[in-house]
């Protein structure tokens, strides 16, 4: 039996000197590597270049004759896609919420996330191909993009659930940025007929077991401070797939790959690639059953709801702090402007003041500004997505029974009396 392969991997693709290192080296590996043909579908994230997309393009295009990338944001999503399938149509869904501008050293806000749809056909059976790259996740012990990352995963869920309706099969591949116990990839399992390829594979894989995909410890980029956090590597990279009722999909393989670079002493990115190999059939076999995918997605729909409330209070905090500073400095530009104060500096100092003076006054005028835009625009914007998360969450939960079941901002499920679960 025929079987649709599919594969994704983070590039580690950044075109700033210094921070992706071998750049270069790794894209013209990965374009080599997967012009073999192996795989059917090929999803990659972090193709920030447009240079290095046409790199890949030329090398891998000869047999995976259909691509696609989506571009979004000031700098494009960094998602394209390389099929044998043809990519009958597509379409990409930005996030509401995206990160911050401000933080420039983080600059998923730049990237514009969102998820992709590309619907193809495979053997008769009509397939959505849905791929996404989640906020990345910088500090987890003061996760300060935590409800980002929520909100983004349970708009994907949406959207997926929304739009797959009359699809026979759902694939959904990338860097999610989530851990099997967050919140977030239980959300997706939760909210959707999803489910993990790497939790359903049939085979046992002889190394990497636990299906490790970025901070490897064999891989050569890996950031040593989080050695002792996850010495055995993280997986937030996944394969995710389910069928409509009278479809059955079966994960015959799923196994990390593209690790080291044959011939070569380093790797082709700072992740491992995740791959499956999956049966596509008609059966008699119905889909999740309903009362556990109803207890499950409730709770985990009040966890996200708890989380996303957290967030739109430290929203608010920051809010207050960015006011508050902008009226300290118009305070200070305002007496700095003062005829009085001018004249006094001046006799003082009569040769570099009136110049020293200007520069300042200028400079305050622009932190003014900025700390406007940032309390009255940005951070209104970002109140504004995270409302309509909660509403959106709220309407959902409205639909669902409840449950007894409860759980932690990171996932863990615990059975007690009904009260709403904990979030960190």
């Amino acid at each position: 039996m025929e079987t649709l392969k599919v594969v994704t991997l983070n590039c580690w693709g950044i075109p700033i000197p210094g921070i992706s290192k071998m750049r270069s080296k790794r894209i013209q590996a990965i374009g080599e590597e997967l012009s073999k043909g192996y795989y059917d579908i090929v999803v990659l994230e972090e193709i920030w270049s447009k240079g290095d997309y046409k790199r890949l393009c030329g090398h891998i295009c000869q047999a995976l004759p259909y691509s696609h990338y989506f571009y979004s944001g000031p700098i494009g999503s960094g998602i394209c896609v390389f099929s044998k399938l043809p990519i009958l149509e597509t379409f990409f869904h930005r996030f509401h919420l995206n990160g911050q501008a401000y933080k420039v050293q983080h600059g998923d806000w730049f990237g514009g996330k969102g998820v992709g749809l590309c619907k193809l056909e495979f053997q008769g059976f009509k397939v959505n191909l849905y791929v996404t790259h989640i906020h990345a996740e910088y500090n987890r012990a003061d996760d300060e993009y935590l409800a980002h990352r929520i909100s983004q995963a349970f708009e994907m869920s949406q959207f997926i659930r929304l739009t797959s309706t009359q699809c026979d099969v759902v694939v959904a591949a990338g860097d999610f940025n989530l851990e099997s116990s967050d919140v977030g990839y239980k959300l997706l399992l939760s909210n959707t007929p999803l489910y993990d390829a790497w939790e359903n594979k049939k085979n046992i894989p002889e190394t990497n077991k636990v299906g490790a995909t970025c901070e490897c410890p064999w891989n050569m980029f890996r950031d040593e401070s989080v050695a002792s956090v996850c010495p055995d590597g993280k997986r937030i990279d996944y394969i995710m797939f389910c069928a409509r009722e009278g479809v059955e999909v079966g994960v015959e393989r799923c196994y990390v790959t593209l690790g080291t670079v044959p011939g070569q002493d380093f790797p082709f990115s700072d992740h491992e690639a995740v791959a499956g190999e999956f049966s596509i059939a008609k059966s008699n076999t119905g889909e999740k059953d309903p009362q556990r995918q109803e207890e499950e997605r409730r709770a985990y729909l009040l966890a996200a709801r708890d989380i996303v409330a957290a967030g739109t209070t430290r929203v608010q905090g920051s809010t207050i702090r960015f006011q508050l500073q902008a009226v300290g400095l118009a305070v200070l530009l305002w007496w700095l402007s003062g005829a009085g104060t001018i004249d006094s500096l001046s006799r003082a100092n009569p040769q570099p003041v009136p110049l020293l003076l200007g520069a300042v006054r200028v400079a305050l005028a622009v932190a003014v500004a900025a700390l406007v835009w940032l309390g009255l625009v940005v951070k209104r914007g970002e109140a504004q997505g995270l409302l309509a998360t909660r509403l959106d969450l709220d309407r959902l939960l409205l639909l669902t029974t409840t449950t007894t079941t409860t759980v932690t901002a990171h996932g863990d499920v615990d059975d007690d009396d009904g009260s709403k679960p904990k979030s960190e």
